[in-house]
């Protein structure tokens, strides 16, 4: 994203206008205000920007044309009726990211989750599956998770997985990428199974980076991501019996073990993470 442009049939006051300016200036994006009477449509199209306005006639256009915006509203009331996936009730108020995440869901772009020192977490596409089916190869991977489909099925499930999981509830199974290298290392985050009555976090990490506490980093940054910014308070995780190496991880990250489980047919041990 490179511009975001409100397109506005009640003015923006100047000082929120400056306050918007200034604020998306740092992320090296630019704004620029029109009036919706005078804006086209085919002058909202710009593949590389994001619109935001007040007109939902305009914004019921930018659908039909394969486009689409960020409805800003006065109230709830200003909702009924409207067809927008994304709405806005104080445009200066809201953060770079909340326009950022937007754009990238509207473009099919994967959110960048988190970083930590040595690793990023970023939402999982189609091209990610060559190098998961690398890493479930390796002797034991499976040994205490499920496989992989074959690589066209388990890309036709990433593709639904980012539809129905992402797009709708904001977290699930992410993308870990070694930042040194560029490297695809595994997966990890917050999940929840059907018959399992909270958020539990999984994670995989392929062989060749195991030992190296990137499990732990990985792990103890997805906990927290979920505890501070998605609120879940407890964490879980449900654990097979004799997968000592997660349990290891888990005790390091700050969980503790509580009481055997069944989930979806199977037994498992249940770990939990509180934040008091």
């Amino acid at each position: 994203m490179k511009r975001i442009i409100f397109v506005m049939r009640k003015r923006i006051c100047i000082k929120d206008r400056i306050c918007l300016v200034r604020r998306m200036k740092k992320e090296n994006v630019k704004v620029s205000f029109s009036n919706a009477a005078k804006m086209a449509v085919s002058d909202c199209m710009d593949p590389e920007a994001l619109v935001c306005t007040d007109d939902q006639v305009l914004q019921a256009l930018m659908r039909k044309e394969g486009g689409d915006a960020i409805v800003v509203i006065r109230s709830e009331n200003d909702m009924d009726g409207c067809d927008a996936t994304y709405f806005l009730m104080d445009p200066a108020n809201a953060e770079f990211t909340y326009y950022d995440r937007v754009y990238r869901r509207m473009h099919d772009i994967p959110w960048e989750i988190l970083m930590t020192e040595r690793l990023i977490i970023r939402e999982t596409v189609e091209s990610d599956v060559d190098s998961f089916v690398k890493i479930y190869a390796e002797p034991g991977m499976t040994d205490y998770t499920d496989p992989l489909y074959d690589a066209d099925s388990e890309k036709k499930y990433i593709r639904e997985y980012r539809d129905k999981v992402y797009a709708v509830q904001g977290f699930g199974i992410w993308t870990v990428i070694l930042k040194e290298t560029g490297e695809i290392i595994g997966r990890a985050g917050l999940t929840s199974r059907a018959g399992f009555n909270g958020v539990e976090v999984g994670f995989v990490i392929g062989r060749k980076w195991q030992n190296r506490g990137l499990a732990t980093e990985a792990v103890k940054a997805v906990t927290e991501f979920g505890m501070k910014e998605l609120r879940f308070n407890p964490v879980y995780a449900l654990v097979s019996e004799g997968n000592a190496p997660s349990e290891k991880v888990l005790c390091k990250c700050g969980f503790t073990f509580k009481h055997k489980t069944v989930a979806e047919g199977k037994e498992y041990q249940l770990f939990t993470y509180v934040d008091y």
